[in-house]
């Protein structure tokens, strides 16, 4: 059973500071979702730690955490991302699904930037995708 939207995105937005590329989906009312990709090449310590692949963050930082997403669905108006024992142990729950209330276009950007985002990093941590 899936859970219920964590909140209604109506923003998307990406913007790159020092390197680091953020991107995300919003609500009106301080709900958000991130996902953040450091630059390229990791170093041994990012690889140790598990940090050589994309971080997400939802709604605050103490439910973030690097990796952990088993499965991305994009559908008409609904984003799910199914977790991993990791990812479910950083974002406090088993799965994240957001409605998105969002034109044609800001849809075909969420696409591609889901792509890369999920083929960032380390292969070991890319999850299955799902974006028709």
């Amino acid at each position: 059973m899936a859970d219920a939207p964590a909140f209604t995105a109506i923003h998307t937005g990406t913007e790159r500071d020092d390197g680091v590329l953020t991107t995300g989906l919003a609500d009106a009312d301080g709900g958000y979702l991130t996902f953040q990709l450091a630059p390229l090449p990791f170093d041994q310590q990012d690889i140790d730690l598990g940090m050589d692949t994309y971080h997400l963050e939802l709604n605050g930082q103490e439910a973030s955490g690097y990796g952990g997403v088993a499965r991305c669905t994009l559908r008409a108006g609904l984003l799910t991302l199914d977790l991993t024992d990791k990812g479910a142990a950083n974002l406090e729950r088993r799965q994240v699904t957001v409605a998105l209330d969002l034109d044609a276009d800001a849809m075909a950007d969420l696409r591609t930037t889901l792509r890369t985002v999920f083929t960032y990093g380390n292969p070991a941590h890319h999850p299955v995708l799902d974006l028709d």
